[in-house]
């Protein structure tokens, strides 16, 4: 071999070793991403997790089973029914960090029990055969429906036969495949029901809570599901992959019709909650044991759910009598060691904890779901190190709070809490 030979051969060598990635290293301060669910993997999506603080159990949002595979999908028939069967708990409305999240237009999450119904498989005319009917005013698409002795699908049915008993946040499953707009008969939720969230769809719809901003002429837009590509008038419409979600709700002109399906059964309807702007910061009194259970239930901080205690007003004291003479604390900025509920923007509630434990202080920071159900979105770990953390707020600066610990003012010792991409707060170490 010559020399240039050997010489090519070596620098080949030294270009395959010099692109091996070099291990990575931790901070000292430990800070765990829940993202959707908690930690991300490259190439899967984990299971999404809510607690309810009364009891250890754990809801899963997103199931591990993934839907039906297309080639395995039978095709569906001409009038082809699904029975869907009862379930008492039964999640509708968006899920906070799901893919295509958008809190301040989709309906809040909420746990609730349905009775058993059925579903036309496909919209209507609900046959293979033929195109679905679309331009249709809701009123036509209730008396068709009637005609068939039946009836328009109402909110909540619909939501829980595209999320199937796997409750995936769209029919094809975490994320929407682009595929299931060409052929949408490739493309059935869980239940076998086909072409959720391909066109627009008319559902009934019952009228949100008082003072969620939701009046009546609002709720005939708020009862339109899906995608507009079959209803613009060239065909063209492009929009967000978000809009095929199961919760999304499409709020397009009513007056250009959509299409429909029908329901069989009792109805089930259920009064969708929507977002309203609180207070930025809400202080709360919780027991050192609904925390400790909530800690438990989420494997990124359950070593920190041992002994739970909550640091006191004189430890807020002591961070601001440490401070450098120099440094002033500035008016109007309130510390708590108390829990609080933070409401950076309309349609996200989040629970924000500081406190110590066995292990260490933490910092946690939960989307608030409902009464006593919640979802990790973030932590701020101080493994074996039992020094105090307050937070810091502005009353009226709705997206401005810090965590504080040691000493105010001094370097290292504080950061922030943010909303960063895809509305999830983060919790930063300055």
């Amino acid at each position: 071999m010559s020399y240039f030979s050997v010489l090519q051969v070596l620098l080949v060598i030294g270009m395959l070793i010099g692109c091996r990635r070099s291990p990575s290293s931790h901070p000292p301060y430990q800070e765990e991403e829940g993202g959707i669910g908690g930690v991300r993997s490259e190439g899967s999506l984990s299971r999404e997790k809510m607690h309810r603080a009364s009891s250890d159990a754990l809801l899963a949002r997103v199931s591990d089973a993934p839907p039906p595979s297309k080639d395995t999908l039978p095709p569906p028939r001409a009038g082809q029914r699904i029975v869907v069967s009862a379930n008492p708990h039964v999640w509708l409305g968006a899920m906070p960090g799901e893919d295509g999240w958008n809190p301040a237009q989709d309906a809040l999450p909420q746990l609730v029990s349905l009775s058993d119904y059925e579903i036309d498989a496909l919209p209507y005319p609900n046959d293979p055969a033929l195109p679905f009917s679309t331009r249709v005013s809701k009123q036509e698409a209730e008396q068709l429906c009637a005609e068939r002795r039946a009836r328009l699908c109402t909110e909540a049915e619909w939501e829980n036969a595209c999320r199937g008993p796997g409750d995936q946040s769209y029919i094809s499953g975490a994320f929407w495949d682009p595929n299931c707009t060409r052929t949408p008969f490739a493309c059935a939720s869980g239940y076998g029901v086909y072409a959720m969230g391909v066109i627009q769809e008319w559902k009934t719809a019952l009228e949100g809570e008082k003072g969620s901003g939701v009046g009546p002429r609002e709720v005939e837009k708020l009862a339109q599901r899906g995608e507009g590509s079959f209803n613009d008038e060239e065909g063209k419409v492009k929009l967000p992959f978000s809009m095929h979600r199961c919760a999304a709700h499409w709020t397009h002109d009513t007056n250009r019709g959509a299409g429909f399906r029908c329901c069989r059964g009792k109805p089930n309807e259920v009064v969708m909650k929507w977002p309203v702007l609180h207070p930025p910061f809400r202080r709360l009194k919780m027991e050192k044991s609904a925390v400790a259970a909530i800690l438990k239930s989420f494997p990124e901080v359950a070593s920190f759910a041992t002994d739970v205690r909550f640091f006191e007003a004189s430890d807020v004291r002591s961070i601001l009598a440490t401070r450098p003479r120099d440094t002033v604390v500035p008016a109007g900025l309130v510390f708590t060691a108390d829990p609080l509920l933070w409401n950076p923007e309309l349609g996200v509630d989040v629970l924000i904890i500081v406190g110590k434990s066995k292990a260490g202080a933490f910092i946690v920071a939960l989307y608030v779901l409902g009464e006593e159900h919640y979802k990790l979105a973030s932590s701020f770990l101080f493994r074996n190190d039992m020094t105090p953390v307050v937070l810091a707020y502005y009353p009226k600066r709705r997206r401005n709070l810090r965590w504080v610990s040691a000493c105010w003012g001094c370097w290292g010792e504080s950061g922030n809490v943010r909303l960063g991409e895809g509305h999830r707060p983060i919790i930063q170490h300055e």
